[in-house]
């Protein structure tokens, strides 16, 4: 540091003055300080308030989720959110209060709220912190930032729609056949599109969900604007594909992957899944496939079939089964004319022909969608039919694809999901019953913001 003598000149003093680099280290250390500071605030606060947000938007969803379950009641459903707040953010929290509690009707279609609209299916709760009940700042108080305004919403909605589980699903391609018919909210998707013959009508909430727009083939010179609408309440004649069809990706079928685990809970009479007509005290009948052509079946038995050499179990013509479970370790060969009505059939042999049902076979009691009759299918291959297959009320998965020849309008009740494809030659009426596993489609609440 360089000090004026007495003497020198004051434009000499001015150059030492200028000169002089006293102090510099202070004003840059003061400088480094600030800089941290801001960072640090930068970091802790917005981490803070980035806490906040998600600790509100739990919030939210929980209040929307119980208010919707208590809809229509709309005093009640905003008790139950109010109080479901009260639990997350404490009493005396105003983040949610009254008025950020919404009704009214969810377009899933184009993904909006619309308050006090109908049919009254959704909630939409609005959290936030704002105004005097801001998130304060630490660091960035320092700088002028003295709080933040932290504000999210959460929409549920009351979902009956089919589609919450597809009644036909596949990993593969559908393909259906001439001059379908869809009713109540029937639902199909396939991951590699879906291919549709011929005339087919829908109702309005019926649903074809594919990954993309041109995964859906349709017949010669028809396009997504064709209408589809059979002109009823339920069908409104300005119904086109483009309504009825929806994107999704990923699309997943829920078949049963591991059908030997499977089967090992069906063979024992102690699985709390087994049907509620079988004998939970007998033993398991175990069966030669070559005898099950001459069995008859006992209802509320347990059958473990066996295989030999053929590794095939050929069951007989007319064969008839009614309230039992058949589990084979070989492939099923279903007679001609044979009639199953509350049966569990699971074949745990993989290949083409893992269950065949021949020509004629009646699977479910044809009992106008009465619950109970309702046959379940499980199979580690593919499950085909031959010609005038007549269902009512079956459920099937299939590790394979599902190859399905009905009786035109012979399908009442049918459910699949396959990680193949799936094709179904005739003519049917889908969703007039659902499939026999009658508690898979059920009334969802869905958190849709």
């Amino acid at each position: 540091m360089t000090r004026l003598r007495p003497g020198i000149n004051p434009a000499a003093r001015i150059r030492c003055f200028l000169g002089d680099e006293g102090g510099f280290v202070t004003h840059f250390a003061l400088t480094v300080m600030i800089l941290v500071i801001l960072f640090a605030g930068l970091s802790v606060d917005t981490a803070n308030a980035w806490r906040t947000r998600t600790h509100l938007q739990a919030a939210a969803d929980a209040a929307a989720h119980a208010a919707v379950l208590a809809l229509p009641d709309k005093k009640a459903a905003l008790k139950a959110a109010l109080e479901l707040a009260g639990d997350n953010l404490g009493s005396r929290s105003r983040a949610i209060v009254a008025n950020q509690v919404q009704f009214g009707h969810w377009n899933p279609r184009k993904r909006s709220f619309k308050k006090d609209a109908t049919p009254l299916d959704a909630v939409r709760v609005v959290a936030m912190r704002a105004g005097t009940d801001s998130v304060p700042t630490f660091f960035l108080k320092f700088a002028g930032f003295k709080s933040w305004n932290v504000t999210v919403e959460s929409v549920a909605y009351r979902q009956t729609d089919a589609c919450v589980k597809p009644d036909i699903s596949a990993n593969g391609k559908i393909t259906l056949y001439k001059e379908n018919e869809f009713y109540k909210s029937y639902c199909i998707e396939a991951a590699q599109g879906v291919v549709l013959k011929d005339d087919n009508r829908f109702d309005d909430n019926n649903r074809i969900i594919v990954p993309a727009l041109s995964d859906v083939s349709l017949p010669g010179g028809v396009t997504l604007s064709t209408q589809v609408g059979r002109g009823t309440a339920d069908s409104s004649t300005t119904l086109t594909y483009r309504d009825v069809v929806e994107t999704k990706s990923p699309i997943a079928a829920p078949y049963v992957g591991n059908v030997d685990a499977l089967a090992r809970k069906y063979l024992d009479p102690l699985y709390e899944g087994q049907p509620a007509y079988i004998n939970t005290t007998a033993p398991v009948i175990k069966l030669p496939a070559r005898d099950v052509r001459y069995t008859t079946f006992q209802p509320g038995r347990i059958y473990n079939i066996t295989c030999d050499s053929s590794g095939t179990a050929q069951f007989y013509k007319e064969t008839e089964a009614r309230q039992v479970v058949i589990v084979s370790q070989c492939a099923m060969r279903i007679g001609k004319e044979s009639k199953f009505q509350d049966v569990v059939l699971i074949s745990t042999a993989s290949g083409a022909q893992s269950i065949r049902f021949a020509k004629e076979v009646r699977l479910g009691r044809n009992d106008d969608c009465a619950s109970g009759g309702g046959v379940e299918i499980y199979a580690a291959g593919d499950v085909v039919s031959d010609k005038e297959l007549k269902v009512n009320g079956v459920y099937i998965s299939a590790k394979g694809s599902v190859s399905l020849r009905n009786r035109e309008n012979g399908i009442r009740g049918l459910t699949i999901a396959a990680a193949g494809n799936v094709s179904i030659r005739n003519k049917a009426r889908f969703g007039t019953c659902k499939g026999s596993k009658e508690d898979n489609l059920t009334v969802a609440y869905v958190l849709v913001k």
